[in-house]
């Protein structure tokens, strides 16, 4: 069953930022390594301003402990979902 467009992930939008975030996180992971608590927060501000989320240090942190760094940042670009009113049984089921 083809999904309609507004229920499927905005695949598009994350694999247009997915590199750029990708570069971002490997700069805070030299600022990490150089201990530049002012270059992480720098980076931490553009990564929620490139994504619309609010993530702070604490929460790569805790992602280093058990993703890569890929599925991290696929994981901050990808949109929320919209809210969608009227979903069928057979999309919910989908």
């Amino acid at each position: 069953m083809k999904l309609r467009d507004e229920l499927e992930p905005n695949i598009k939008k994350a694999e247009e930022l997915f590199p750029i975030a990708m570069e971002l996180l490997m700069k805070f992971d030299v600022a990490f390594n150089n201990f530049d608590v002012n270059e992480m927060d720098h980076i931490i501000t553009q990564i929620n301003q490139l994504t619309n989320n609010q993530i702070d240090k604490e929460d790569i942190y805790d992602y280093w402990g058990y993703t890569s760094a890929e599925d991290l940042v696929f994981s901050l670009v990808l949109p929320d979902p919209i809210r969608v009113e009227s979903i069928t049984k057979e999309e919910i089921s989908e």
